[in-house]
């Protein structure tokens, strides 16, 4: 039963990583082709501050893997994905707030192909270790 409870429980995770990843996807889409609304620049912008204080308050170190056993993040993996944070906000605010349209659209468009890498290697790592948790819990059913 609990082999058929972690299938289960690893599906609806792919699901849900799958279902956010194409929500940002849309999301950089729509600011690309839009990249004269203000709010929707800052409100990306907003969005990666929420995330960037996720690390800075402590978040790598109270890491719990999926089977709740600690996980913390290495201190050079967490400045990563803090110094990418602050790429992505700034662009995003610069989409925003640049005087010029040029400046604008650039800005629109480093913060859409950042945002996109970042969800497609997101979206990838994770399908690949869930599918492989899947594997392995159909493997011990067997």
């Amino acid at each position: 039963m609990s082999g058929d409870s972690n299938t289960k429980s690893a599906a609806k995770w792919r699901g849900l990583v799958v279902q956010k990843s194409l929500l940002e996807l849309g999301g950089a889409a729509l600011l690309l082709l839009a990249p004269d609304k203000p709010l929707t620049c800052l409100a990306a912008a907003l969005m990666l501050l929420g995330h960037a204080t996720f690390w800075l308050f402590g978040a790598a170190d109270v890491r719990v893997n999926d089977s709740g056993k600690p996980a913390p993040v290495p201190p050079s993996l967490k400045n990563t994905i803090l110094k990418a944070d602050c790429v992505l906000i700034a662009a995003a605010s610069c989409a925003a707030l640049a005087p010029w349209p040029a400046f604008r659209l650039g800005s629109a468009t480093l913060f859409s192909l950042g945002i996109s890498g970042v969800c497609l290697e997101k979206l990838a790592g994770r399908m690949k270790k869930q599918k492989e948790a899947i594997a392995r819990s159909s493997a011990g059913e067997s």
